[in-house]
């Protein structure tokens, strides 16, 4: 399915209908855990474990209380996520887009500190050799955590994100890009009562990118837009019920978001629209060592949790997510899967834990 059919499709729906005036962004994030494939394999829970360089993105106060003193990190995921029947087919369709990230995390006793950088939306489509149709957000972080005490720690992530988004096609002469970026932090507290069980909060708010919607006027469309990603609370914890196995739960909170639309839908239909609520999302999962030597390791994990609609005419979807990890030496290798209808997730990570150099 081509951008220019989409776009053609709902832009007949949009004249077929009564004016309505445009919502004004689009909603570039989904109610779906995506970055670690541990978190991915474990159903999205990660709060209050946050244990490995991933953690630079979910909670960083989690780093203070690491076994490791050196985590070098790296995943990808593949989303396709068909969720918004535009056409009213029955059809539901979806852009499938990338999300990629790198991290490093030091830890010097009671301190850990470091850096990273994620691509949490990459779309590039390419509909001929003479067209291109992009939207990226990318971010450098820097992460500081500290251990206050035998049980609590404090960590905090400023992330330096942008958003852009470009239309090229050579035929038309058209070559616009629009682009912005802004600080924000990601804020997490994490308590634990030995290795055994513990808990997390984390905190980060919206963000809302202004992008110069001018291009528009040569495009011949409304395919420019501003972008905006929703304020998010998470708590959650883990215990350990054996040396082999650890549970984990999660909830998060993610606020609403007003004048949202599915991505790349420039129609005036309000049933496009993100629904304006609360979404409340519990993630459960397990991680269970199979084999646990001094240079081999192997991990299985599995989870799963229900994702609420984002628009008013669809229904939740379950997700069953599992996911494996082998270790051989300080080299870590791991793959999760994230399954529901008309979705999936396919993510991969190679990371370096070193306990001492």
């Amino acid at each position: 399915m081509t951008l220019t059919k989409i776009m053609l499709a709902s832009t007949l729906l949009m004249w077929a209908s009564n004016p309505r005036v445009l919502a004004s962004a689009y909603g570039v994030y989904g109610l779906y855990p995506v970055g670690s494939t541990r978190v991915l394999g474990m159903g999205g829970a990660f709060a209050g474990l946050s244990d490995d360089a991933s953690a630079i993105n979910f909670n960083p106060a989690g780093l203070a209380m690491t076994r490791f003193k050196y985590d070098l990190a790296s995943g990808s995921n593949r989303i396709v996520n068909k969720e918004l029947d535009i056409w009213g087919t029955g059809q539901k369709i979806g852009v499938p887009y990338n999300f990629n990230f790198y991290s490093a995390a030091f830890r010097s006793g009671s301190l850990a500190f470091g850096g990273g950088f994620s691509q949490p939306f990459q779309l590039d489509l390419n509909e001929s050799t003479s067209s291109e149709d992009v939207l990226h957000i990318e971010s450098y972080e820097l992460f500081l955590a500290y251990k206050f005490s035998e049980h609590f720690s404090l960590g905090v992530t400023l992330h330096q994100e942008r958003a852009s988004m470009k239309y090229s096609n050579s035929w038309s002469s058209i070559d616009f890009e629009t682009e912005q970026s802004k600080p924000y932090p990601t804020v997490g507290l994490t308590y634990r009562d030995s290795r055994r069980k513990g808990f997390g909060v984390v905190y980060s708010p919206e963000r809302r990118y202004d992008l110069d919607e001018s291009g528009n006027t040569q495009i011949g469309t409304t395919f420019i837009r501003d972008i905006v990603i929703p304020a998010k609370l998470t708590v959650g914890g883990f215990f350990k019920s054996h040396d082999k196995l650890i549970w984990v739960l999660d909830v998060d909170f993610v606020q609403p978001v007003t004048d949202a639309v599915f991505i790349y839908d420039v129609s005036s239909y309000s049933t496009h629209k993100i629904v304006e609520q609360q979404a409340t999302i519990v993630h459960g999962g397990y991680e269970l060592e199979i084999v646990n030597q001094r240079d081999l390791e192997f991990v299985w994990r599995g989870g799963g949790y229900t994702e609420p609609p984002r628009f008013a005419m669809n229904s939740s979807r379950f997700h069953f997510t599992m996911g494996v990890e082998l270790r051989l030496g300080i080299v870590t290798m791991a793959a999760s899967y994230d399954q529901s209808e008309g979705f999936n997730n396919m993510a991969q990570s190679i990371s370096l834990n070193i306990d001492s150099i």
